[in-house]
């Protein structure tokens, strides 16, 4: 139960970190139903591929940055505020480096919040 309120609380604070705001103003004509032909259906959607693709990756160096820091901020205090784990801009030569398997799953948290970005920004209406 105190690992999964940890895990909580981790995910919660990356969220926090790389979250965007989102409007919700929406355009007259979006109320509407309205009725694409198949090619501009197809457009859109190819548009929507690349839009998500593009945002994703510009935001992987964000999620990066911010996961490292939330992680190295989390094991820091579960280990007590013991200055080996502390974290990024108090790192020193006496820290405690990382594992293959820590740098692992942090890079692949800031890959899946990258592409949750990524897929966020579909639902972004762009005038």
């Amino acid at each position: 139960m105190k690992s999964l309120l940890r895990l909580a609380v981790l995910l919660s604070l990356i969220f926090l970190f790389t979250s965007r705001s989102i409007s919700s103003q929406e355009r007259a004509h979006d109320l509407g139903i309205a009725i694409e032909s198949k090619a501009k259906q197809g457009k859109n959607l190819e548009n929507s591929i690349g839009t998500t693709l593009i945002v994703a990756a510009g935001s992987l160096p964000f999620t990066v940055f911010y996961t490292d820091f939330v992680f190295d901020l989390y094991r820091f205090i579960d280990k007590g505020f013991d200055v080996q784990y502390a974290p990024w801009p108090l790192k020193n030569q006496y820290s405690v480096a990382l594992s293959s398997g820590e740098k692992f799953i942090r890079v692949g948290v800031a890959i899946g919040i990258a592409a949750a970005i990524g897929l966020l920004s579909i639902t972004i209406p762009y005038h």
